[in-house]
């Protein structure tokens, strides 16, 4: 959205005084140069996490930036679960490790970055507002934390939280004997398995009363259980199988997680009760900074924001998590610094990929049955809407239903035509979501653009004429913020702009992401698997948009694969030739279970290939690589799980399962039919993907905002999605590293010729991050990066990037030199990106001052300024440069 699209008007809000809207405008926060991210467990708590400050000040980092920290369900991994906002995880540390983290961090110069979740909870017996709302029902003091549709149109269960927590049929679960009562800690609690669930007050009296051994039945005589049946009646829940349970659950989830129930954040005392403490840490100035978990479930973005940046104050640095598609810019109204920083995640595997190639790989993709159109993403949305999300849409069917009863022209519409229209134009909608004020109906002319455009597919794909035109005008006028205001219109725009959210997410991410693999690598967050290639001129358009702001990033705990993982798939691009005709021969030759998902395999091998071998050691030695085949094959059964045509996680089937972890054990055994086919190509992508790996680095530090590292990935990383992702890194190497670097400066041809090692990687990351901290006023806001001009056969290869600011007086300037689409500059992985292989290749540097020169902080080289210079002068000792005007 540009400044243009937006009025004045559009910042204030009822509840909002015009001063807090101009607070929030004028935010200026302290923007961390560099960020680390680390993904804190009960084994990795906040102790270690402080061992790492002398290593990640010396890497060059500005912020530590740490997941969620809030007291969580216990055993998690990911703490993005919290169950109790109102005290730090005891497992991390408490408040007590916390404060020692943040300390040791400040002392090192060091700043720290929160994670705030503001749209969910984990719940269970572990979360007291929900066993509260369990116990004591619509009347509770937390009924108002959590969106449960209380008019649920099962019959019997209004007023009642309905819990698919069942394996089986509640009839048979019941009769089974499998619903039980048990005193646990003095009280008394229904319970099934390892999960437990409170009684009312008046129940509980009851069976006090008479004992609970009268509820007790025979398991087989359904009969006999007729008492215990009468008391879960009288709960404020309702037991249901987990299969029927997803289309008759009440309360909205975080997409479709029964486990993650939704926040109310909307209301001023569920914002405090779920943000004051991390608000608290913020301006104790034990937290720098926030990152904002999925920004786009709230009922209004904008209003949660403002009211967060009044509260933290203009220094905060705030980014929010927003997975947007190309044309989907951040809403401008928003007070805060950026995005965490997906975008960049785009560009810089866009760069990489041959488009040539790319035609080549998607017909490939096709003759395998592995490249879905876009049609087919409408297809995967409609079953998001009907099945996992079909209760959300059945509720805005019903809300919108009563908004239409205020307009003579729709109030006669029936539920069913009207649930319909709905479901199609949840469909049809080409963006996330969209940002109407439902109570003001302030809308960007983007957005109404955006809801006339996905009206107008949503009614060319009803080719039964089944809605009438006048209703599709309804909902374009309704959506867009058009019709006058009522509460029933008003409530109607903000669950069709939360669920339409879902609706994209679940389509893209969870099945068209998994069934689209002409490029793996670009079934990614932010990324666009129909048109993943970039050519210069649409990277350099695609950077000028990024937010001067916000973060950089190529990886993070969400990423489905590692960023160097996704680099050398996109190798495959350059050699798509002798892919195609391995793919084919290898698919043809072992029968996968299915020949899209074996397609998928072959490439993610070449990914997470051992990045030791060179080609030279024993295969069987070079694949005997510690939980490699363990981690391939539940990435496997994950990606067969999503797709959800061999099995389902819903479903799953054994024998298909089966076959897939037979298929797999094929692929990295030395003495089958794939491993010694692929070898040569996985070696041939790793010294492509190796280079793009660290031409990325260069991205992500050149652009501007605040770059950042996830956890391990300053060295090459082979990580497959979660719970790979947040694995534990062994530092010591790393550690040990720094500190000899720091006595002396290692040998570039040998560090360079030991490249599969990985220190190479963390040598540039570490260089460039030193680098941008020392010459920070080039890399800050204000400053952008402009393109240099190159010349000669490889110049479509390299990216050249100037950036200057005016410093104490003098012109600092930086210029970034990065290659990209490296297959046919290396002749596929034959030839290494230095010295003379650039052959004409020429970039104009800016002129210097007098008395300066250029020095490459990643070799310490200089050369003296130009109107042109070769290339291979520069990329003598590694693939990449960063540039800094210097004194000689």
């Amino acid at each position: 959205m540009t400044s243009a699209d937006v009025t004045s008007a559009d910042v204030t809000r009822a509840d909002v005084t015009s001063a807090d809207a101009t607070d929030a405008e004028a935010s200026h926060s302290t923007m961390p140069q560099a960020t680390y991210r680390l993904q804190l467990t009960a084994d990795h708590p906040f102790a270690e996490a402080a061992a790492l400050v002398p290593y990640l000040a010396r890497l060059g980092v500005s912020h530590l930036y740490v997941s969620p920290i809030l007291a969580a369900r216990p055993g998690t991994r990911h703490f993005y679960n919290v169950a109790d906002h109102g005290k730090i995880d005891p497992v991390l540390g408490g408040y007590e490790g916390l404060v020692e983290l943040a300390e040791t961090a400040h002392a090192a110069g060091l700043g720290l970055i929160g994670d705030i979740v503001p749209n969910h909870m984990g719940i269970g017996q572990w979360n007291s507002r929900w066993e509260t709302l369990l116990r004591e029902g619509q009347s509770s003091q937390d009924a108002k934390f959590f969106d449960i549709d209380w008019e649920t149109p099962l019959p019997g269960a209004a007023g009642k939280v309905i819990l698919p927590v069942l394996e089986r049929p509640y009839g048979e679960e019941l009769a089974a004997g499998n619903l039980g009562l048990q005193e646990i800690d003095g009280e008394l609690r229904v319970t099934y398995d390892t999960l437990t669930f409170p009684l009312n007050a008046e129940t509980t009296r009851a069976v006090e009363r008479s004992g609970s051994e009268r509820l007790v039945g025979t398991p087989g005589e359904p009969r006999s259980w007729s008492r215990m049946h009468s008391l879960l009646e009288q709960q404020h829940y309702r037991l249901v199988g987990w299969k029927a349970g997803k289309r008759l659950i009440n309360y909205r989830r975080f997409l479709h997680i029964t486990e993650l129930a939704a926040l109310r954040v909307e209301d001023p005392v569920v914002f405090e009760a779920t943000n004051g403490l991390m608000i608290k840490l913020v301006t104790d100035g034990l937290l720098d900074g926030l990152r904002v978990d999925h920004i786009d479930g709230l009922a209004d973005p904008t209003e949660y924001l403002t009211r967060l940046r009044n509260r933290v104050g203009p220094d905060a640095w705030l980014v929010v998590e927003k997975l947007a598609r190309p044309d989907e810019p951040l809403d401008v109204r928003w007070p805060v610094d950026g995005t965490t920083g997906y975008e960049l995640l785009r560009v810089a595997l866009g760069v990489h990929l041959d488009a040539d190639g790319m035609a080549e790989l998607r017909r490939l993709a096709a003759r395998h049955g592995a490249l879905p159109g876009e049609n087919d993403l409408m297809v995967l949305k409609q079953v998001m809407v009907e099945e996992h999300l079909g209760p959300d849409v059945r509720r805005l069917a019903r809300v919108t239903w009563n908004a239409c009863q205020q307009s003579n022209d729709v109030r006669d519409v029936d539920y069913r035509t009207l649930l319909e229209a709905v479901s199609r134009l949840l469909v049809a909608m080409p963006v996330y979501r969209t940002y109407v004020d439902a109570e003001t109906g302030q809308a960007s002319g983007r957005t109404v653009e955006i809801i006339e455009r996905a009206v107008a597919s949503a009614k060319a794909a009803d080719s039964g004429d089944t809605i009438p035109d006048v209703l599709w005008r309804y909902l374009s006028r309704l959506f867009s913020g058009q019709m006058p205001r009522a509460i029933a219109a008003s409530e109607a725009i903000t669950r069709f702009q939360q669920i339409s959210g879902p609706v994209m997410a679940l389509g893209v991410e969870e099945r068209l992401f998994l069934r689209h693999n002409a490029m793996v690598a670009a079934c990614e967050l932010g990324s666009d698997p129909f048109e993943p290639a970039l050519d210069l001129d649409e990277a350099w358009e695609a950077i000028q948009l990024l937010p001067d702001r916000g973060m950089r990033t190529t990886a993070s705990h969400d990423t489905k694969h590692a960023e160097d993982v996704r680099q050398r798939m996109a190798a495959l691009s350059g050699m798509a030739q002798r892919f195609s005709a391995l793919a084919d021969e290898v698919l043809a030759a072992t029968d996968p279970p299915l020949a899209s998902l074996g397609l998928r395999l072959l490439q993610v091998a070449v990914g997470v290939w051992p990045i030791t071998d060179d080609g030279s050691g024993d295969l069987t030695e070079i694949l005997d690589v510690p939980d490699l085949h363990r981690r391939f094959t539940e990435y496997a059964l994950r990606v067969a799980r999503g797709q959800n045509i061999l099995t389902s996680y819903t479903e799953k089937e054994p024998e298909a399962e089966a076959a897939v972890r037979q298929w797999c054990d094929r692929v990295f055994d030395p003495d089958g039919p794939i491993a010694g086919r692929l070898r040569p190509l996985a070696v041939a992508a790793a010294e492509i993907g190796m280079v793009a790996s660290l031409s990325q680095i260069m991205l992500r530090l050149a652009t501007g905002g605040t770059a950042d590292t996830y956890q391990g990935t300053e060295r090459w990383d082979d990580s497959l999605s979660d719970p790979d992702n947040r694995r534990s890194f062994d530092y010591t190497d790393r550690r040990d590293a720094e500190e000899r670097w720091s006595q002396s400066t290692p040998d570039l041809e040998e560090l360079w010729a030991n490249r599969r090692n990985g220190e190479v990687k963390q040598w540039v990351l570490g260089q460039a991050l030193r680098a941008r901290r020392a010459h920070w006023s080039v890399f800050e806001p204000g400053s952008t990066l402009h393109r240099c001009a190159v010349t000669g056969r490889w110049s479509d290869s390299l990216l050249v990037g100037h950036r200057s600011a005016a410093d104490d007086g003098d012109q600092c300037q930086a210029v970034v030199i990065a290659p990209v689409s490296l297959g046919r500059l290396t002749d596929g992985g034959r030839f290494p990106a230095l010295g003379r292989v650039w052959g004409d290749t020429a970039a104009t540097l800016p002129p210097l001052t007098e008395g300066r020169v250029w020095r490459d902080a990643l070799t310490g080289a200089t050369l003296e300024g130009g109107d042109t210079t070769r290339i291979a002068t520069i990329l003598t000792s590694l693939p990449v440069a960063l540039l800094i005007a210097d004194l000689p």
